[in-house]
């Protein structure tokens, strides 16, 4: 078994938990994803959940609904192509500020 490894960001066993470079950081609320939807649009999604929040005419509807979740949540957004691959990320929580390196 091959084992994986990202030193700048390592979970620590707790929801929403992760040492980043040595710091513990914690997510106060769920990721939020925009994923395609299956019936057709954009659906906005919290990690972890089945059901979609909201769903969308456009991706770009999607993602201001899902960006003003994440800052009020503090989390991270998470946007996907129609391939479902990850296209971009932002953070709205509690980073180091300034970032090192």
């Amino acid at each position: 078994m091959k084992e994986q490894r990202n030193l700048n960001l390592l979970p620590c066993g707790k929801e929403n938990e992760s040492i980043k470079r040595g710091r513990m950081i914690r997510m106060a609320g769920q990721n939020q994803h925009v994923t395609p939807n299956e019936g057709g649009g954009w659906k906005v999604l919290g990690a972890g959940n089945e059901e979609s929040t909201k769903v969308t005419k456009t991706k770009r509807e999607a993602i201001n609904h899902a960006r003003k979740l994440a800052k009020e949540q503090e989390s991270e957004l998470f946007i996907h192509g129609r391939d479902g691959k990850i296209q971009s990320r932002d953070s709205y929580g509690n980073d180091a500020f300034p970032p090192r390196g």
